[in-house]
């Protein structure tokens, strides 16, 4: 038989399975529901770059042989299709779809006109970063060792948890053994006015492009496939290169253990005043356009059980540091879920899901307290509760620094009081907060902007130490979740 080539997709439609009305489009898998089991909600992940389905609550023996004319024959037929004959399924699986000899032709077209590069599945990521990681030459540098310590983790944790260092790209050109070669290479194959012509790449020096080719040249040494990996890129045709900024790696984990990311946290910030960067090679030759941010997992356990206290935050470095303080104060069953930003919730149905399959019924929303006030930050908190309450789970508030919240409260209640805003307290200072900021944004007032020396600057929820996570000023002042 000819190589399967019907898009998954289509049979899902063919067979009328439900889709759930949060898939996103364009992303590099959908959920729907199951067929097999009729497990209540969205439970089947089909994965539609390779073609495979994957349900969690069916039994073990089906979740075997998954692919496309699997699906099909397993409802049509109630048999795989490797148990049948092949050729017969497909035929049948064409003249139902009406499209007979001219499917493989359209759907080659079709695959033309998707100009979207998917990211490797978890286990090609996870061999590529970790051995990105692991290279000698990107060992994590003292500044940032003691980075980490001033944030409460000590040393030896530090040493175990995958962050390396990128030193400036000079540093790796002048030290590799490589480099001077390298060097010649890239100032004798017009390397340089290809970086000049690069909306991306003429944002960064010429060492920096070098120091990534020579990352991209000892990974594959390695035998590492950089094809769908996020932060690589073709600078030429037959060259990798991986995108180079100064700063410390930090790994994004999977749910299952697996790191499917790389976050950088920049020595110097950009112009925007970012520091922290999904590592992305988007815009880039051969560079992945989709699916790149993915939700960090961090746990103390071997696995997630319904013991397990879970809370959600904003951030893989900051999920690693509550993880750590929290098994400080006792809890030796405990998981931090960290979003890529507080909106980008594509991954936590599939895990709210996992999560009410290992028994876990309450989790808490442990964001910075500026998700009192950020009206933004307030919504995405809205929008996350409603995803783990379609899978079960109800989401509790974590809320500390109780002293400053009425510092902050009497702060917005005389500004709302200026501007002739009424307003009654409900005695509920956190509630008071999200209420004030929410009548001064209607009104278009500022609130969370300040002016020092005629410039104005961010006024986040604690402006003196922001970015030094809020649960550790409560360690501080003696206040334990």
């Amino acid at each position: 038989m000819a190589q399967f080539s019907i898009p998954i997709e289509d049979i899902v439609d063919l067979l009328g399975l439900e889709r759930s009305p949060r898939n996103h489009p364009g992303a590099r898998s959908i959920k729907v529901h199951c067929p097999f089991c009729g497990h209540k909600g969205y439970t089947m992940d089909v994965d539609v770059v390779n073609c495979v389905y994957h349900c969690f609550h069916c039994p073990e023996e089906m979740q075997k042989h998954t692919g496309a004319l699997d699906l099909y024959s397993r409802v049509r037929v109630g048999q795989p299709s490797y148990q049948l004959d092949r050729k017969e399924v497909f035929r049948r699986l064409c003249e139902e779809l009406g499209k007979g000899k001219a499917q493989s032709a359209v759907n080659r077209k079709s695959r033309k006109e998707d100009s979207n590069i998917y990211p490797a599945d978890d286990t090609a990521l996870n061999a590529a970063y970790r051995a990105l990681l692991q290279l000698p030459y990107l060992k994590l540098d003292r500044k940032h060792v003691e980075n980490l310590m001033r944030r409460g983790l000590p040393e030896e944790v530090i040493r175990q948890g995958n962050y390396a260092s990128t030193p400036e790209g000079w540093t790796i050109v002048k030290r590799h053994p490589c480099g001077k070669k390298v060097s010649d290479w890239y100032w004798s194959h017009g390397i340089e006015e290809i970086r000049k012509e690069s909306s991306v790449l003429s944002r960064y020096r010429w060492k920096d492009v070098a120091a990534g080719i020579l990352i991209a040249d000892d990974l594959l040494g390695q035998g590492i496939d950089l094809n769908g990996i996020p932060g690589f890129y073709k600078i030429t045709s037959q060259r990798w290169a991986f995108r180079y900024d100064a700063g410390m790696l930090i790994p994004t984990v999977s749910y299952e253990g697996n790191i499917v990311g790389i976050q950088t946290r920049r020595d110097v910030p950009t112009k925007k005043r970012l520091r922290y960067m999904t590592l992305s090679s988007k815009g880039l030759p051969c560079g992945v356009t989709t699916g790149i941010s993915r939700t960090h997992v961090a746990h103390s356990a071997d696995a997630i059980s319904k013991n397990t206290q879970v809370y959600i935050t904003e951030g893989p470095l900051k999920a690693d540091i509550v993880l750590w303080h929290l098994m400080e104060q006792g809890l030796k069953d405990v998981a931090v879920i960290a979003l890529q930003g507080v909106k980008n919730t594509r991954e936590i149905p599939e895990i709210a899901e996992k999560l009410h399959e290992s028994g876990v019924r309450t989790a808490y929303s442990a964001f910075d307290m500026d998700k009192c006030g950020n009206i933004a930050v307030a919504d995405a908190d809205k929008a996350l509760r409603r995803i783990f309450r379609d899978s079960g789970i109800e989401v509790e508030t974590v809320v500390w620094d109780a002293d400053y919240a009425k510092k902050k409260k009497t702060e917005l209640a005389a500004l709302a009081d200026d501007n002739h805003i009424e307003f009654a307290s409900s005695g509920n200072d956190f509630a008071d907060i999200g209420r004030l900021a929410k009548l001064l944004t209607d009104r278009h007032i500022e609130y969370d902007a300040r002016y020092v020396n005629g410039r104005k600057i961010k006024n986040h929820w604690r402006q003196e130490t922001k970015g030094y996570d809020d649960y550790l000023h409560s360690l501080a002042s003696g206040i334990i979740l």
